[in-house]
């Protein structure tokens, strides 16, 4: 089955879409997954999960929701002492998941990057709710821990690696992060502009302000928002 992308949020059908999201949300971070492997439960072969993550320590956790065994997702138990686990929840409300894990690669084949996506069972909302980076070497034993899911595969081929052109259900959501910083940095530079300008009017009218002001303030404003063009430019530009 083919990812739906019209709508605000990318739905799918079954759990192995999940592979596809994975591919196109790393490559617009320009980390690539190479490696995608479905969770399934060790005991029951469940593919349904409540998860728990804490994105700032790179720690997550998933639950069977048939037989309630728990397991930790990829290294997170060496984050779980420090971790502050927060439920994953779609944005219809459900809070039960087919689970997938997606490895990005370095040249000499240890893992650099994981990420944790996840497919909403009642809507089929797809979200990748939390990666992080691996910082040491060998990594090999990751890799082995998830041959205990649904044999690992390969990450489809994206001969056109664009980006994400909807929200994903993420709290590293895309568009947020391409669009949110721009805008504030341009609604300041905006208001710097019109401030200079004003400063620069009132100081020939009547005197009453240095020009020097309005001019510093002025070109805050448009460094700031020549600064903001540059940021969209470059976020929504297609990688190679």
């Amino acid at each position: 089955m083919a990812i739906r992308k019209s709508r605000k949020w990318w739905t799918a059908d079954v759990a192995e879409d999940l592979g596809e999201y994975l591919a196109e949300y790393s490559a617009s971070l320009h980390r690539p997954v190479g490696t995608v492997a479905h969770a399934q439960c060790e005991d029951c072969g469940s593919s349904d999960f409540g998860v728990r993550v804490d994105d700032d320590e790179g720690c997550a956790q998933r639950t069977c929701s048939g037989c309630g065994r728990a397991a930790w997702i990829f290294d997170s138990a060496d984050a779980a002492q420090d971790a502050e686990l927060d439920d994953a929840t779609c944005p219809c409300g459900s809070a039960t998941f087919n689970v997938a894990g997606g490895f990005s690669l370095r040249d000499d084949g240890d893992i650099d990057w994981v990420f944790v996506g996840l497919r909403c069972t009642t809507d089929g909302v797809l979200g990748c709710y939390t990666d992080w980076k691996i910082d040491y070497s060998p990594t090999a034993h990751l890799l082995t821990q998830v041959s205990a899911w649904r044999a690992g595969i390969s990450a489809p081929e994206l001969p056109d690696r664009r980006r994400i052109d909807s929200t994903p259900a993420t709290t590293q959501d895309v568009r947020l992060r391409l669009q949110t910083r721009p805008r504030v940095i341009i609604m300041t530079s905006l208001f710097c502009i019109v401030a200079g300008a004003l400063l620069i009017f009132i100081d020939s009218w009547f005197g009453y302000a240095p020009p020097a002001y309005g001019v510093i303030v002025l070109v805050v404003g448009l460094c700031a928002i020549s600064r903001a063009i540059a940021a969209v430019c470059s976020a929504f530009a297609t990688p190679l």
